[in-house]
């Protein structure tokens, strides 16, 4: 450590020694040594070592004394420190104390020059007697009474006034009642609290018609607990308490207002009533009377507001003429200048300047909603952001001049630079991207999505509606056509007045303008003509496969509808019928003709070596379908034989019914037992063996596998998939139950979901969910995933309407369970925190995780002390994982708090969107209906 400045002031030098003629006042060799301490040029603070020494001269001499590595707390540069030479030392010739200062004790002392020179007062050390008195009642002339002496403690009394002559130096100075300068009243405390300082004296503050004018009042004041700095400070006061006013006419006309802080020139100078005001500037608040909770900073910040509440306004001239409104939040140069409305937030210099009534809005950025009068509920984030707007309500405008041109239009949402920046009258918009909607004026109903492009993004123009574009350049010529959608890059590109238009694919795009009904499909397809759909661009189109080698490849069947309609050939020819128009088809699958088809009452199917006839003459090698037994068959219908007809009541196998489907019940049962029992029960399909083996009157249920839905009699609507799966559901409905052994547990419950094997369910509980092998759900409207020990990932997005966790309660584990709510907030934020304790130079540094920095952005701090008033501060931001902290004590314990927004790269690319229009299929319903008192 260097000391590059050392400067020391002897405030009371006082050496009394033990032989003074006057043997009744006991005397010491010790004196108190005060200096000033630099340390690099600045005022020192904390604990330094030093060592002092006495010498007979300014240089060089002999040391006649040394005490060394005294402990020394500096603050501020000032130090304090008692020195004891002993009475030795003190031989009445000149002295000089020499200082030397290190910080640690491992450190070599630096001396400090030039010496100080130590003057007593009155230095008796030596005297025996006092030579120059010859009268022991009197000293140089002057009476005993009237000599000036301190008691032991060094304490002086007077009984008159005392006139310093010059300048004087005082610990403590203790007046009855005011301190007065030049005669007058300068400053007062009372015991109440109050204290005044500053006088009554020069030109006062110019009085308003409304406000009488008090001279004086202050000094009869009821209230407590006041603080008035400065000329006129305050001077009307009659019961405010808790009040400090700083400044020319701070305060001035404050009668009974309460916990006010007015600092500037007539600060808050008309307040009369308000309470819990802070006003720091020139004039600021001037004109504020009975407003409370308001907070304005800056030159004639809040300059008229009168009556408005809970404000902060920060800013010169920001606010300074609305005369009312309440719950603004303004911060900027002329920020919200005119606003008299409520709920509004303006950060930036004429943010809102023009505001009157507009409510519930929130401007940041340099002239965002620098016009707006009477618009509501608007959104503007960005430089000059809806600067214009007036009227328009319920707008999102986020970037740079984004809505810079709109008037009056409302529900838009304009995200990107420039985006939607000529827009003026057009509703119900959504423009994303760099200058996406740019050139709209009029046009509604809209939405643009793209960025980056040389020519700016979906930038149709004029009175176009209705029209989705997505992709750079999408749209980027349309003028005024309506209800098109183009997706992909480029798509749609250079056409004015397309309607109806879908292009689909980058760079799809209509041939001619004017066209309507025309769709484009696939990367550079054309349409140019109306009611048109082109699938490619002169590429292979496959229904059913995925690479095909024709134009139309088609695997499945193709059905041709309607009267007249078919096939048409490239000669022109169309086909309508399937009827073949020459003697038929002699072979098929290209099987070397051994598969015929052929034409009148026979159909042979000849596979190689062998011959099938179906519906032959007569004979007893073939099948013959008819109504009596074949002798000799390998194969038998019993059924009416009836031709293309295939009739039989049920299957047995072993005796045992195995398929059956009663065509009057809509029933079909299949496996050993499968419904056995059923009676009544229609439009039941079961599969497996005994399954729904006990049902007799259900209807609509689907059982599948072993003992799937075993015990069910009456239920109805339930779903039951897998061995074992609802074999305890005995009237249970509309349940759906997959896996082995799925939702046993369950009796008579509704409406319930078990997915996984030995998946659990309460036995009456309705609306439950259990998710996953082994997981338990117990209670009513619940969804359960998985185990307790199991872990749920999603690698997605998790939406829902609240959240909370559930563990069995701490205090009362078998019988309560503990909830709480989690934090919400429009931001994906990450939370660190912890306590720290500052060192003996009241610093600290916290560590925080390795990957703080690569997974965080917009770092917030906050800091809070514990234990005692002490400031603290962030004095260097997070830099290398790690911050660091400083109070301006030493070994303060600091809880400190860190909030990052997530810049992964899935949640750059994943922003949860705070605000979304609903679905045109779910606009007017409710998510949550039983909310708002309506039925779901």
């Amino acid at each position: 450590m260097k000391i590059q400045r050392f400067a020391v002031r002897l405030a009371f030098s006082t050496i009394l020694g033990a032989f003074s003629i006057f043997n009744t006042f006991g005397q010491t060799s010790a004196f108190s040594y005060q200096g000033k301490l630099t340390d690099a040029g600045a005022p020192a603070n904390g604990t330094y070592i030093m060592q002092f020494s006495l010498w007979n001269a300014a240089t060089g001499g002999t040391s006649v004394g040394t005490l060394s590595d005294l402990s020394v707390n500096a603050r501020d540069g000032a130090f304090s420190v008692q020195l004891d030479f002993g009475a030795a030392a003190i031989s009445g010739n000149d002295l000089y104390l020499e200082v030397s200062v290190k910080k640690l004790p491992g450190d070599t002392y630096t001396t400090l020059t030039p010496r100080q020179q130590i003057l007593s007062a009155p230095h008796a050390i030596k005297s025996g007697t006092a030579g120059s008195s010859d009268d022991s009642a009197k000293l140089g002339g002057v009476d005993a009474a009237r000599f000036v002496q301190s008691d032991a403690n060094g304490n002086v009394a007077l009984g008159g006034n005392l006139t310093v002559t010059g300048s004087t130096t005082f610990d403590t100075v203790n007046a009855a009642t005011q301190f007065n300068l030049a005669g007058v009243r300068a400053m007062t405390a009372d015991g109440s609290g109050n204290l005044t300082v500053g006088t009554a004296q020069g030109t006062p503050p110019t009085p308003f018609a409304k406000y009488p004018f008090h001279l004086d009042r202050a000094e009869s004041s009821t209230g407590i607990f006041n603080t008035f700095l400065g000329n006129w400070a305050g001077l009307n006061n009659s019961t405010g308490s808790s009040n400090t006013f700083t400044g020319y006419g701070a305060g001035y006309f404050n009668t009974i207002g309460d916990r006010n802080a007015f600092f500037g020139a007539a600060a808050g100078i008309s307040n009369i009533s308000g309470y819990a005001n802070t006003f720091l500037g020139h004039r600021a608040g001037y004109l504020n009377g009975d407003g409370i909770f308001n907070v304005y900073i800056g030159e004639e910040a809040g300059l008229a507001n009168v009556s408005g509440s809970r404000n902060v306004v920060i800013g010169g001239a920001a606010g300074s003429l609305s005369p009312s409104g309440s719950n603004n939040s303004v911060l900027g140069t002329d920020a919200g200048q005119n606003n008299t409305g409520d709920d509004n937030s303006f950060f930036g210099s004429e943010a809102g300047r023009d505001n009157t009534t507009g409510t519930s809005n929130a401007f940041f950025g340099r002239l965002s909603g620098r016009a707006n009068t009477a618009g509501k509920f608007n959104s503007f984030f960005g430089f000059s952001s809806g600067a214009a707007n007036t009227l328009g309500n319920e707008n999102s405008f986020f970037g740079m001049r984004s809505g810079e041109a709109n008037i009056g239009g409302s529900q838009n949402a304009f995200f990107g630079t420039i985006a939607g920046q000529g827009n003026t009258a057009g509703g119900s918009n959504t423009f994303v991207g760099r200058a996406a909607g740019a050139n709209n004026t009029t046009g509604s109903f809209n939405t643009a999505v793209g960025a980056n492009s040389a020519a700016g993004c979906c930038v149709f123009t004029l009175t176009g509606n209705n029209n989705s574009f997505f992709g750079n350049s999408s749209g980027g010529q349309i003028t005024s056509g309506g209800g098109n959608s183009f997706f992909g890059s480029l798509s749609g590109y250079g056409p004015k007045t397309l309607q109806n238009t879908t292009l689909i694919g980058s760079g799809t795009n209509a041939g001619v303008d004017g066209i309507t009904n025309a769709t484009a499909i696939g990367a550079n397809a054309v349409v140019s003509q109306s009611n048109s759909v082109v699938l490619g661009n002169n590429a292979n189109v496959g229904i059913g496969t995925s690479a095909p080698t024709t134009k139309l490849e088609v695997v499945g069947d193709a059905k041709v509808s309607g009267v007249g309609n078919g096939v048409v050939f490239p000669d022109g020819t169309k086909q309508t019928t399937a009827a073949p128009t020459s003697s038929g088809v002699t072979t098929l699958n290209g099987l070397t003709g051994a598969v015929t088809l052929s034409a009148g009452s026979n159909i042979s199917i000849t596979p190689v070596g062998n011959t099938l006839t179906i519906a032959a003459t007569s004979g007893t090698s073939g099948i013959l379908n008819q109504t009596t037994q074949q002798i000799g068959a390998n194969f038998n219908i019993d059924g009416t034989g009836t031709a293309n007809k295939f009739d039989a009541t049920q299957y047995n196998s072993y005796g045992i019914r195995v398929l059956a489907a009663p065509p009057e019940s809509y029933n079909l049962l299949v496996g050993f037992s499968a419904g056995s029992n059923l009676r009544f029960g229609v439009k039941d399909t079961l599969v497996g063996f005994e399954s729904g083996l006990n049902t007799t009157d259900g209807n609509d249920n689907a059982f599948f596998g072993t003992f799937a839905g075993r015990q069910i009699t009456t239920g109805n609507g339930n779903t039951i998939l897998g061995a074992y799966a609802g074999q305890s559901v005995t009237t249970g409905t509309d349940n759906t139950l997959v896996g082995d052994n799925a939702g046993d547990g369950l009796l008579t419950g509704t409406n319930n979901t078990a997915l996984g094997r030995n998946a659990w369910l309460g036995p009456n509980v309705n609306f439950a969910t259990a998710i996953g092998a082994g997981s338990l759900a117990t209670t009513d409207n619940t969804i359960v995933i998985g185990r307790s020990t199991d872990t749920v990932t999603i690698p997605g997005t998790l939406t829902k309407a609240a959240g909370s966790f559930r563990i069995d309660h701490p205090l009362d584990p078998y019988n309560k369970y503990l909830f709480h709510s989690f934090v919400e907030s429009p931001d994906m934020m990450n939370v660190y925190n912890g306590n720290i304790t500052t060192d003996a130079n009241g610093e600290a540094t916290v560590l925080l995780p390795g990957y703080f920095e690569a997974l965080n952005k917009d770092v917030r701090d906050q800091l809070t002390v514990i234990g005692t008033f002490a400031q603290a501060i962030i004095s260097e931001e997070v830099n290398g994982n790690k911050f660091k902290i400083k109070t301006d004590k030493p070994n303060v314990k600091v809880s400190w708090q860190v909030t990052g927004i997530r810049k992964d790269p899935y949640a750059e690319k994943n922003r949860i969107v705070p605000e979304v229009e609903k679905p045109a299929s779910e606009k007017g319903k409710l998510q949550n209906p039983e909310v708002y008192g309506e039925k779901p």
